[in-house]
C-alpha cells in the first residue's frame, strides 16, 4: 500500500493521466504512477533521460535488462520485478534465461558479459568499494570502457529508483509479468511534447 497518497485523477498531467489510464486498462495497480504524479515535471524529466539511456546506447539492452532484473531482486521491487523491455526480448532475453538469475551463481548459465553485469550489479548495490582494478580489468575483457560506465550509470538508477518505490509502497505495480518501456520514437515525441 502507498505511503503517500495518489495524485486525484482530476489534477494528473496529461503524461500521469495517460499511464494510470493504461494501468487501469491492463488490471495494473495505479499508485505508481499517481504517486509519481506529485512530481510530474520531475518525473517527464527523468523518464525522457532513463527509457532512451535503457533501451539505446553503446550497451545492449539485454545485458542492462539482466542487470536491472538482478537488482530488482536485491531490492525485492515487485514492479521491477515483473516488467518486461521489448528491446531486450528483441535481442534474446527470454523468461527461461531471466529464471537463471534465481539459481545458485555456480548454476547459472550466463555469458561472460551477462555474468559480469550481474557481479558488477551486486558489487555496486552492496559493496562499491570492492570494485577495484582486478575487477574492472576483468570487465574490460569484455565490455569496453564507454559499455562499463554506461552499464554502471544504468545500475545506480536501478538501485536508486527501485528502493524509491519499495520505501514509498508503490513497487507493487503488477502481480503478473507486464511489457514496460517499448521506447519507441512516439514515446520519444510524447515526452519532448
Amino acid at each position: 500500500m502507498s505511503r503517500l497518497p495518489p495524485v486525484p485523477d482530476s489534477e494528473l498531467s496529461a503524461f500521469f493521466r495517460e499511464r494510470v489510464e493504461l494501468d487501469r486498462a491492463e488490471g495494473r495497480d495505479t499508485s505508481l504512477n499517481a504517486v509519481l504524479a506529485h512530481r510530474s515535471d520531475f518525473f517527464e524529466r527523468y523518464f525522457s533521460f532513463f527509457y532512451p539511456a535503457h533501451e539505446e546506447g553503446v550497451l545492449d539492452t539485454r545485458i542492462k535488462e539482466v542487470a536491472r532484473l538482478q537488482i530488482a531482486r536485491h531490492n525485492a521491487c515487485q514492479a521491477c520485478l515483473n516488467a518486461r523491455y521489448a528491446t531486450a526480448q528483441e535481442q534474446g532475453l527470454t523468461e527461461q534465461h531471466i529464471a537463471q538469475l534465481d539459481l545458485p551463481e555456480a548454476e547459472r548459465e550466463l555469458d561472460d558479459r551477462e555474468r559480469l553485469a550481474v557481479e558488477y550489479a551486486d558489487r555496486l548495490a552492496f559493496d562499491h568499494q570492492r570494485i577495484d582494478q582486478t575487477f574492472v580489468d576483468q570487465l574490460q575483457e569484455v565490455f569496453s570502457p564507454a559499455e562499463i560506465l554506461e552499464l554502471g550509470m544504468m545500475i545506480g538508477q536501478y538501485i536508486g529508483f527501485g528502493r524509491l518505490l519499495v520505501a514509498m509502497g508503490i513497487d507493487v505495480h503488477s502481480q503478473e509479468v507486464f511489457a514496460s518501456g517499448d521506447f519507441r520514437e512516439d514515446q520519444q515525441d510524447a515526452l519532448a511534447s
